[in-house]
């Protein structure tokens, strides 16, 4: 009787972990070039004071920039996706500097750089 009931005792503790690692482990629905885009934009619009033209000419670099990583990813084609991934970042961050002041590209250098600095806290924070 007391080896009965010790299997019934482990197996539910056994689906219960199973049912708890599955709903913490579920990843967020992808967001699409658009609304990666206009994220980002609307940040760097209150961060950098851009203007209407900024705006216009930041979310358009970005969606084509996410558009572009995105049919990467999508592709079969895993030859060297790092280095065209890293080449078109080179290539926004080109632009971006086109599109803002010199002053507005500084505070975008610091402000992308608190934010790495946040998300290596974050993940070295995260409970396993």
């Amino acid at each position: 009787m007391k080896k009965i009931n010790l299997v019934i005792m482990l197996t539910v503790v056994f689906l219960f972990n199973f049912l708890v690692i599955n709903v913490y482990s579920q990843d967020k629905p992808k967001m699409t070039p658009e609304e990666r885009a206009k994220k980002i934009t609307t940040e760097l619009q209150t961060v950098l004071n851009l203007s209407d033209e900024q705006y216009n000419q930041a979310y358009t670099a970005y969606y084509n920039h996410f558009t572009k990583v995105k049919e990467l990813r999508n592709s079969g084609d895993d030859a060297d996706k790092k280095g065209k991934i890293k080449s078109y970042r080179k290539d926004l961050r080109t632009e971006m500097k086109s599109i803002l002041t010199d002053e507005q590209a500084e505070k975008l250098k610091s402000y992308l750089k608190e934010k790495k600095a946040n998300r290596k806290e974050k993940k070295k924070n995260k409970v396993r």
